[in-house]
């Protein structure tokens, strides 16, 4: 519970990280066909209330741990728990226009736990929350750019918005929340140099998309089929 730092070796920490990615990436294909069974199934609006009974029995379990094994659960602790989930609930009632958005959140939420596991082998500062932040923005970059390939879907930079906001909820909870003792501190040259590459890569796979508009879409598909 990131009471620790992680005990398995970095590769496996990382291996983690790509399977949930891998995860996400494979549910592009599935995901209209999932809401049509959802829908014949009892509604796909119970794709809501599922998101909000993971994220609150998550942070009941988060608490628990820290109050039954580490006796260490403070009101501020407690009230940064309560606010993430708070907020998630507000989210997924007002703000999300489909479903299965929702439950985009909870991908996203675990794959921030997953990369700030596997960046902290190497990172020991705060920064390294946003450097795991960054993570999730590329994977939802990347998850994006699949969509455009598929037929039917399209490229989307609000999705990737609700990504980067999933993650950052995950960092809070974690620094506010759990507050993990072996993260101190806010920069070291280690965490700059992570910070500086992800942020790089993010701009460029950005930059490549933005210039993927419907003039340059149609201006391939004439020399293409030329």
């Amino acid at each position: 519970m990131f009471q620790s730092p992680p005990r398995e070796g970095p590769v496996k920490s990382w291996l983690l990280v790509a399977a949930c990615a891998g995860l996400i990436f494979t549910a592009i294909p599935l995901a209209r066909p999932m809401l049509r069974w959802a829908d014949r199934h009892g509604g796909s609006q119970q794709l809501r209330w599922i998101a909000l009974a993971i994220i609150v029995v998550a942070a009941s379990v988060a608490a628990f741990y820290l109050y039954r094994r580490l006796r260490c659960l403070t009101w501020a602790r407690l009230g940064w728990l309560a606010a993430v989930v708070g907020l998630f609930i507000y989210l997924v009632l007002e703000k999300m226009k489909a479903p299965s958005e929702a439950l985009h959140f909870i991908e996203y939420g675990l794959l921030g736990l997953l990369a700030l596991r596997a960046l902290s082998h190497r990172l020991r500062d705060g920064l390294v929350y946003v450097c795991a932040v960054l993570v999730c923005l590329l994977v939802g970059t990347l998850d994006e750019i699949l969509q455009w390939l598929t037929p039917g879907r399209f490229w989307d930079v609000r999705d990737i918005a609700h990504n980067g906001v999933a993650a950052v909820m995950a960092q809070v909870a974690v620094a506010g929340g759990l507050q993990p003792p072996f993260i101190r501190g806010w920069t070291s040259p280690r965490s700059i140099r992570w910070f500086c590459a992800l942020s790089a890569t993010l701009l460029v796979l950005l930059g490549c998309c933005a210039s993927n508009t419907p003039v340059a879409v149609a201006w391939y598909s004439d020399r293409i089929t030329a």
